[in-house]
């Protein structure tokens, strides 16, 4: 047996980390893509949620519900009175065609659609008239 000491030397453990090192800086850009397509993922989503949310809102209150866009905000009206203003995170737009959306109490909306744009990305939620959902086109 020889006593040799247990451990890594200096050498290694700098040629472990410039092996890191380089595995990192190759996959940084992927993951810093991957990350923003999935928070503009979150913010479509975020969107069609609301938007059933407002549907129902309008059933179950009985009265209708209009959205309009104001600048980047969607302000939503329940009858007369506002009832919430939503705004989007820095960077992230938003249009609406036509200018305004009616739910209405028996569960049709106007047809609309809203169009969610970061950057390069850019996402369509089209509002069936007949039954006020939405879904992604």
């Amino acid at each position: 047996m020889t006593n040799r000491p247990r451990g890594f030397s200096l050498l290694e453990l700098l040629a472990a980390m410039a092996i890191a090192a380089l595995g990192m800086a190759i996959a940084a850009p992927p993951v810093s893509t991957m990350l923003d397509k999935i928070s503009f993922r979150r913010e479509v989503n975020d969107v069609m949620a609301q938007v059933r949310g407002w549907k129902l809102l309008a059933v179950s209150k009985g009265k209708a519900v209009t959205i309009t866009l104001e600048g980047d905000v969607l302000v939503v009206q329940l009858g007369r009175e506002e009832r919430e203003r939503k705004t989007f995170p820095e960077g992230v737009t938003v249009a609406l065609e036509p200018n305004h959306i009616l739910f209405s109490p028996e569960g049709w909306a106007t047809p609309a659609t809203i169009e969610i744009s970061k950057e390069k990305r850019r996402r369509k939620v089209q509002i069936a008239p007949l039954t006020g959902r939405p879904q992604k086109i």
